[in-house]
This record gives structure tokens, C-alpha cells and sequence, in this order.
């Protein structure tokens, strides 16, 4: 791994990453299984409920509330 190696400080992992898929195939489950083993928070929302907000920076700050 390149954090492992020296060549990459952990600060300049993203906090973040998108699934995308058809349903069924298991996304939610392996967002889970990581969280899970890498004891951290997961925060489940889906694209439509953050666009609720209307225009693009409107669902962009709907998504930062829910992180926290």
C-alpha cells in the first residue's frame, strides 16, 4: 500500500467515496464490512435524498449536515 510505503501521508486520503451500482449487488454491505473494520462512522444517504435540496450547493451543504 502506498500510505504503508511512505509515498503517500495519510492526510491526503479522501475522507470519502462513492458506490454505485445496481440494487442488490451488495453496496450497502460492504460499506458496512469496512466501517465496520476500520472503526469508523458510516454515514448512508443516497443521491436522491441529498438533491432534495434543490440545486447543486444547496444538496452539497444538505450532505455536510449529515456527516455532523
Amino acid at each position: 500500500m502506498i500510505v504503508q510505503a511512505g509515498k503517500l501521508d495519510w492526510r491526503e486520503v479522501t475522507k470519502s467515496f462513492v458506490l454505485a451500482g445496481p440494487p442488490g449487488t451488495g453496496k450497502t454491505m460492504l460499506a458496512e464490512a469496512l466501517a465496520r473494520s476500520a472503526g469508523i462512522t458510516l454515514v448512508k444517504t443516497s443521491y436522491s435524498d441529498v438533491q432534495k435540496a434543490g440545486h447543486q450547493g444547496d444538496a452539497l451543504k444538505a450532505a455536510a449536515r449529515q456527516t455532523g
